[in-house]
């Protein structure tokens, strides 16, 4: 459909059914983003003109401009849990001859606006805006917003689009200011892995190149240290408001907090709820820099050369227990993306595997042993990335808990939920075994 915009009738916007009211917000944002790319305005105009529609600086040119959106949906991504309306939108030049070529494709975040403090576009931009003297020195790896708009009840955050190929079609007789969109992230790549895939490689590759991208975040450029923190607060969004909502419904589950063991599959466990009570008096030296911290299979997604580019800056923090952005992934490998079909034998033998200098198991089943593989290799990085005298039951393995525990609230979108459960119990038996009883 395309919407022509009031008072412009040059502009019109093609899109599936919206909102009209977000329409309306789109339109304006849309206009006053073309406004404010005029690169004889001066550095800034032009740099921002540069890393939206690059062709839109050709002087002589009279384009006519127009904006196309695509749900986000079409190409095969999720918009997640954030609550803002997700689409990729570039502009196309609506001239009948000789059009320029279109701008890059652009993330579209749109969500009803709300104090700053609590709008969690405008937490996302300004979140990312402490990242950039770290991520100057891989700029490419990291989609971090461009700009921030609020029009009639609404906030846009628009951002690059990252993932997979924004190529012109080049299929004889197509339209040529067309864009070629399609999501590529490690989810996809990940969903059905064995061992001996095509796509192992690469898999593992990326672990390893992501991490290594985020070195200059997790040193703080230098000035990363360890500092005095208590564990269950540092970790307390991660916890997903336990204590005071979902959490209660775990209660009638594990017996509450009160009670030191439960019985779960026919065996003894220590209770998550009784370790995580003990865990809040617990202090210690946590070594924080800057973080991702939202860092999982849909938020790594890549370019057109298959390099690993982060998006999604709504958790990142500039002060934080850097262990965050490892223990989500493992969660993720652990459980949310595990395969159902795992025999109970293999899955009890993976659930207990979690000892941090503990080798992994040999595994019969191609896919858990690629998981296990992609665990070992991410526990790496993180000793890479680690002083040499880290505690790691304090450093790792009850952060690892603590986020698999939070992560409960969203048990039934997992593709494997026994393995979560078994998951928080085998940690919950192994800190109190190794950190509770010093």
């Amino acid at each position: 459909m395309a919407f022509p915009v009031a008072g412009v009738p040059e502009l019109e916007i093609e899109h599936d059914i919206i909102d009209p009211a977000a329409l309306l917000a789109i339109r304006h944002a849309a206009m006053a983003l073309l406004s404010e790319m005029k690169p004889d305005r001066g550095e800034e105009p032009a740099a921002l003109c540069e890393a939206v529609w690059p062709a839109y600086m050709i002087k002589d040119t009279k384009p006519h401009p127009r904006l196309v959106l695509v749900p986000l949906s079409r190409l095969g991504g999720s918009p997640g849990f954030s609550g803002s309306h997700v689409m990729i939108g570039y502009f196309i030049d609506g001239s009948a001859e000789s059009p320029i070529h279109p701008s890059r494709a652009m993330v579209l975040k749109i969500g009803r606006s709300a104090t700053p403090d609590q709008d969690v576009l405008c937490i996302e931009n300004s979140n990312a805006r402490l990242l950039r003297p770290f991520v100057g020195y891989h700029r490419e790896s990291f989609a971090i917003p461009l700009w921030l708009h609020e029009s009639h009840g609404f906030r846009l955050l628009w951002s690059p689009f990252a993932s997979g190929e924004w190529t012109l079609q080049s299929v004889r007789g197509a339209d040529s200011t067309r864009l070629n969109l399609r999501v590529r992230d490690l989810w996809g790549l990940m969903g059905d892995l064995p061992v001996d895939s095509s796509n192992g490689d690469e898999v593992f590759t990326t672990i390893e190149r992501i991490y290594r991208l985020l070195t200059p975040l997790h040193r703080r450029g230098g000035t990363a240290k360890r500092e005095s923190r208590q564990l269950v607060q540092e970790y307390k969004w991660y916890l997903r408001d336990f204590d005071n909502s979902w959490g209660k419904d775990w209660a009638g589950v594990w017996a509450g907090e009160s009670e030191p063991n439960v019985v779960e599959f026919g065996t003894h466990y220590k209770n998550p709820l009784w370790v995580l009570d003990q865990l809040k008096s617990l202090g210690c030296g946590l070594y924080c820099g800057a973080i991702h911290g939202d860092l999982h299979p849909k938020n790594i997604v890549f370019s057109e050369n298959s390099v690993p580019q982060s998006i999604d800056f709504g958790w990142t923090s500039n002060d934080s227990h850097i262990a965050k952005d490892f223990v989500l992934l493992e969660c993720n490998l652990r459980f949310v993306l595990l395969r159902p079909d795992v025999s109970s034998l293999d899955l009890t033998a993976f659930t207990s595997w979690l000892k941090y200098d503990q080798s992994s198991p040999a595994f019969v089943n191609s896919h858990l042993s690629a998981m296990a593989k992609a665990i070992t290799l991410l526990r790496r990085e993180a000793q890479s990335m680690f002083p040499p005298d880290t505690d790691w039951n304090i450093e790792y393995i009850v952060p690892l808990f603590l986020v698999a525990l939070g992560l409960l609230k969203h048990l039934k979108n997992y593709r494997n939920q026994i393995a979560a459960r078994l998951t928080v119990l085998e940690l919950a038996t192994l800190i109190a075994k190794e950190v509770l009883t010093r």
